[in-house]
């Protein structure tokens, strides 16, 4: 009993209240708290004092006159502990049994991180063992507290008390249970926030699926665990808060909609964030918080960031350049969005191939998620400087990166004066390039040297000539 009164009080979703006084009020009383916040927070002892004590009312209900709800409290708590100690005694070795087998879940560390994270027992959907106890007095003072939340702080008064006057315990129990409603997890609505430590990262993961349940179970989600939901999804695990285009179909600017909003009461793109984080594995869940919770802004940049990634010993740091997001500027939408915005798998394919790559000690992205041209146009009015037509839509659908550099070499291909790039392509470039054909997913590769795609499915050589040669002599491309 070493918990708040306020996750206690929710019961009357689970049970009719008019049923406690009527035979068989206990027996109600104890089946409406199975599984509850309340009998997570009491455990049985504290159901079976509740039940006892709804018996106890309405036994005397029954047979009328005053009621002593200090004694009837009393008399319920004491027969809940005798029995509580027998059943712990009972099922102690099967609970025990049950914590030694379960197997402790830890964050890869061969995707894209190394933190690991221990199991810990999950305080949304079990309780941990309570040992057997003797009654203490912090038991008497949590009962007192329990019996004047529930009824009042007078002691003695009959049951409807004198009907609409509100000092009446009638009155204060009506007044007090009509604030309170349960969830169908048996936890009272409003912010889930308060049922977990969120200072503790290891509870980030049961946190958001809680709030997926209520979300695909048609509850109304409350605003503080709808900001707090977005701002660990995007902070820690890499989920962007916007949408990649803009469609006439949704409410907004276009440059809203791209921008995303952490505050705004709901969006596709939350909702959707919210579902996908909830598909996807522990191991994946875990990898992209390695990746994401880690990334720093360069310094004396506003734009740039930085992560370093390591892995048996080795660290590949990857830079955002202070121009990887300039277009996405341009619409407003920020640098922490436009990086949310690729896909995860997109980072991932890359950083897997630099660890691939032996050498490779850090790489730069130049170019990432960027507007449909359409949609620059419309929030701009123009084309950027220097671009004379659109941009195909591998950027714009989250499925592709620019990267100008490895460790300390620049990908450039020179002058293509005779058809051919004058400089020869750099080892370590070289490599790099043919690792990523072995990461899943790759299906184009254009570079200053060579171009590839899945459906020719050979390189071919980058001449400056068409337009897609020529927008590549200064970076590798590579989408999915």
């Amino acid at each position: 009993l070493s918990q708040g009164i306020g996750v206690i009080t929710g019961l009357q979703e689970h049970f009719s209240w008019a049923s406690v006084a009527a035979a068989g009020a206990s027996s109600a009383v104890a089946q409406g708290l199975q599984g509850s916040a309340f009998e997570r927070a009491f455990g049985t002892i504290g159901v079976g004092t509740v039940a006892g004590f709804a018996g106890g009312v309405a036994a005397k209900v029954v047979v009328g006159g005053k009621i002593d709800y200090a004694r009837i409290a009393l008399d319920s708590f004491g027969n809940a502990v005798g029995q509580g100690v027998v059943e712990q005694i009972q099922g102690s070795g099967q609970q025990a049994s049950k914590v030694a087998n379960r197997k402790a879940t830890q964050f890869a560390s061969n995707d894209v991180g190394v933190q690991t994270i221990d199991d810990t027992a999950n305080p949304y959907l079990g309780t941990q063992i309570a040992e057997p106890r003797a009654r203490t007095a912090e038991d008497d003072a949590r009962l007192k507290q329990l019996t004047e939340a529930l009824y009042g702080s007078q002691q003695s008064t009959d049951v409807k008390g004198s009907g609409t006057d509100n000092s009446s315990q009638y009155a204060k129990q009506s007044a007090l249970r009509a604030t309170i409603t349960l969830d169908d997890f048996g936890n009272p609505t409003g912010p889930l926030t308060s049922l977990y430590d969120l200072q503790d990262k290891k509870n980030f993961a049961d946190y958001l699926a809680a709030v997926n349940h209520r979300r695909t179970t048609g509850l109304a989600l409350d605003a503080q665990d709808i900001s707090t939901s977005k701002a660990v999804l995007f902070n820690y695990y890499g989920y962007s808060m916007g949408e990649e285009t803009y469609s006439a179909a949704n409410t907004g600017t276009a440059k809203e909609q791209l921008a995303g909003n952490l505050n705004e009461q709901t969006s596709p793109a939350f909702t959707r964030a919210l579902g996908a984080f909830n598909q996807i594995s522990t191991n994946e869940q875990g990898a992209r918080y390695d990746l994401y919770s880690n990334i720093q802004a360069a310094t004396g940049e506003t734009r740039g960031r930085y992560v370093d990634v390591t892995r048996d010993n080795r660290t590949v740091r990857v830079n955002w350049t202070a121009d990887f997001s300039n277009w996405a500027s341009d619409v407003g939408v920020g640098a922490d969005e436009a990086l949310r915005k690729t896909d995860y798998k997109v980072y991932k394919a890359a950083i897997n191939t630099a660890f691939a790559t032996d050498g490779v000690d850090s790489f730069s992205i130049n170019g990432s998620w960027r507007p449909a041209a359409n949609d620059y146009v419309s929030i701009v009015g123009h084309l950027p400087a220097g671009v004379s037509q659109n941009w195909s839509m591998a950027h714009v659908t989250s499925k592709a990166i620019d990267i100008n550099q490895i460790n300390d070499v620049r990908i450039n291909g020179g002058s293509y004066t005779t058809h051919h790039a004058s400089t020869t392509e750099p080892s370590i470039v070289e490599n790099f390039t043919d690792n990523l054909l072995d990461q899943p997913g790759v299906r184009q590769i254009f570079q200053p040297w060579r171009m590839w795609t899945n459906i020719n499915n050979t390189y071919s050589e980058n001449t400056g000539i068409g337009h897609n040669n020529i927008i590549h002599e200064n970076h590798l491309h590579f989408g999915h």
